[in-house]
């Protein structure tokens, strides 16, 4: 069955949305700020779309996502993701996912840190199967070289029994940040 969650203003909950157990579950042309928490909370979510949405100012993630086994395949595309307190976007154990020409502003500290979920973006992974997240002409304003070379989003790979630093690449980041539209 399908599910269409659009042009919503979603604002001081706890978790502005939080879905559970499906598929092809579409977010779409939402505002989502300041709620407590996260802005958008993803369990057991396949091949759904997030786009097009603002999602701002929230309490810790912009976007978080969460598996425990082998799964994902989610399109997360034009959103402007930005000043959520701890990241913008955090990935635990969804795979397959494809995360292009988004805008990841002024996420966490505002410092990329290498070992916990913070800053724009952040992933681990506890799969057996060597699999990864597309990350692809997204606008970081982190980036060191401003979208002139790939950017590297952390992250960690459960390998023999230890967890390990490991990075997917965005080959081509966008220089400016997209015009995603709607107001924060």
């Amino acid at each position: 069955a399908e599910n269409k969650i659009s042009k919503n203003s979603i604002y001081n909950n706890t978790i502005g949305i939080d879905i559970e157990g499906t598929d092809e579950t579409y977010i779409v042309d939402n505002t989502i700020v300041d709620n407590a928490h996260d802005g958008i909370q993803t369990n057991y979510v396949d091949d759904s779309v997030i786009s097009r949405n603002i999602i701002a100012d929230n309490g810790d993630c912009g976007i978080e996502m969460w598996r425990w086994d082998y799964g994902g395949n989610i399109l997360i595309h034009r959103n402007d993701i930005r000043n959520n307190n701890i990241c913008g976007l955090v990935i635990h154990n969804s795979v397959m996912n494809t995360i292009t020409d988004n805008n990841f502003i002024n996420n966490g500290d505002g410092i990329k840190n290498y070992i916990d979920d913070e800053g724009n973006a952040f992933f681990n992974d506890n799969t057996r199967r060597i699999a990864h997240n597309t990350w692809e002409g997204n606008y970081w304003d982190d980036s060191f070289t401003g979208g002139i070379l790939p950017y590297a989003v952390y992250g960690e790979k459960l390998f023999l029994l230890m967890w390990h630093r490991w990075i997917n690449i965005d080959w081509h980041p966008a220089t400016e940040p997209y015009d995603i539209g709607g107001n924060i």
